[in-house]
């Protein structure tokens, strides 16, 4: 929307000199007397039938002339003024809502969050970003409430504005906010205190930014490294102790070389330890890739599909509740479907015909993804130690690899079967990184 000019860009676009109402009226006055001098000449000459006495005669046309004259140009300096005033008035308009016009697309196309309490602490004005962000639906539902309540930590509210009285404003303040339906978000906030015209503190406003994305990409690559340390520990202890029995058989298939029935007990023997050895490095490349790229969401139902095809299913039914259900997880979180499934059709015995994953809400806004079979299950007390390295029957790293890979996006797992009727695996995936319908 283009403004209408000032008057005084009119002046100076038609006008040489520059007249303003005070000078317009005075040119306006000399213009109307120069026009009325003839008229007021012939009046004198035709009053004689009016007025008998000439000296009364020329006062009374001289002076209803100059009333004439004044009255005329204080009509137009009246009407100037008006004329004036309403356009710049309509400028003044046609300016302001130019400059809210550019605020408020500055403020609705922003990525972050900008926001406005007053002294109280109640949201005044929040840009739509910031509305996403909350995880509410519209601008009218957050105007009111209280930003204290967003807070996981209430008491961060009075930290943020003793460091605002204090220094005038804080940057990149580390906060944790609580959206509508309870997930965690990681942010930073920039904040300083809004005045009005008379410089009277109104309340606080600044710009969130979202880093949710990056604090958990940064927890999970620092957790791996500390991981990849334990691992070289104990994988080389582990194939030192497989190594130092597989010399020792080999020593004793020298002293039984005549025996070909101890020779092949041997045999049978090393074979094994090669196979865990094997077992061993396999391990240690999968623990070795784990954390190694960001986590990223993963399709549930997708990555169940894939580790199905690895293995020998038979006529074992599987069923998963949702299709849309994502996790934000380690890239080896399919390996982790691919042990749960290997372990029961290993493990659930003749009674095994189906397994199922489902989902459901958890305590604190997690949600529990339950992996859950009608197998033989797990006795009472090996569930302690079912995710320790080196428990179990065969090589004792799948469950504990499992929980390593999802503890790595804070996803912990447990397992809550009665033995008997089924192994039953709980994932709890924390707020903030599980969605559906993507």
């Amino acid at each position: 929307m283009e403004c209408p000019e000032s008057p005084a860009d009119r002046q100076k676009k038609f006008w040489p000199p520059v007249w303003g109402p005070v000078p317009g009226a005075l040119l306006f006055a000399v213009v109307l007397a120069a026009i009325l001098v003839p008229y007021w000449w012939l009046a004198v000459q035709w009053s004689d039938l009016a007025f008998a006495d000439p000296g009364l005669q020329f006062t009374f046309i001289t002076t209803t002339f100059l009333l004439v004259l004044i009255i005329a140009d204080s009509v137009f300096l009246i009407r100037y003024y008006q004329i004036v005033r309403k356009r710049e008035f309509g400028r003044q308009a046609c300016e302001l809502r130019e400059s809210e016009e550019k605020y408020r697309t500055i403020i609705e196309n922003m990525q972050d969050m900008f926001y406005r309490t007053d002294l109280e602490g109640r949201i005044t004005m929040i840009s739509p970003a910031g509305v996403n962000l909350a995880g509410y639906n519209s601008l009218d539902e957050m105007i009111g409430l209280n930003a204290r309540d967003m807070y996981v930590d209430p008491d961060e509210r009075d930290r943020i504005l003793a460091l605002v009285k204090e220094k005038g404003a804080v940057a990149s303040y580390p906060l944790r906010l609580r959206q509508k339906d309870g997930t965690v978000r990681y942010v930073t906030v920039s904040s300083h205190f809004h005045r009005d015209a008379e410089g009277r503190v109104q309340g606080l406003e600044g710009i969130i930014h979202d880093i949710t994305g990056l604090r958990v990409a940064e927890d999970a690559l620092r957790m791996a490294n500390r991981k990849l340390n334990l691992l070289s520990s104990i994988t080389r202890h582990d194939l030192s102790n497989q190594l130092m029995a597989l010399k020792a058989y080999l020593q004793l298939n020298e002293e039984a070389i005549d025996k070909p029935a101890e020779l092949a007990e041997y045999f049978i023997k090393e074979v094994k330890i090669v196979d865990i050895i094997e077992r061993h490095i396999s391990f240690t490349r999968d623990y070795e890739d784990m954390g190694v790229k960001a986590p990223s969401w993963q399709n549930v139902d997708a990555v169940v599909k894939y580790a199905m095809t690895s293995l020998p299913m038979r006529d074992v039914r599987m069923t998963v509740d949702r299709s849309d259900l994502e996790v934000n997880a380690d890239a080896l979180f399919g390996k982790v479907f691919y042990n749960l499934l290997d372990n029961a059709l290993r493990y659930g015995g003749s009674t095994l015909s189906e397994i199922r994953i489902s989902s459901s809400p958890g305590p604190g806004g997690a949600l529990i993804i339950t992996f859950g079979d009608n197998g033989a299950g797990i006795e009472a007390g090996d569930k302690a130690h079912i995710f320790s390295k080196g428990f179990g029957k065969n090589t004792g790293l799948g469950l504990f690899l499992s929980s390593e890979i999802l503890s790595i996006t804070g996803i912990t797992i447990a397992e809550t079967g009665t033995y008997g009727k089924g192994a039953r695996f709980e994932l709890a995936v924390p707020p903030g990184c599980y969605r559906f319908g993507t």
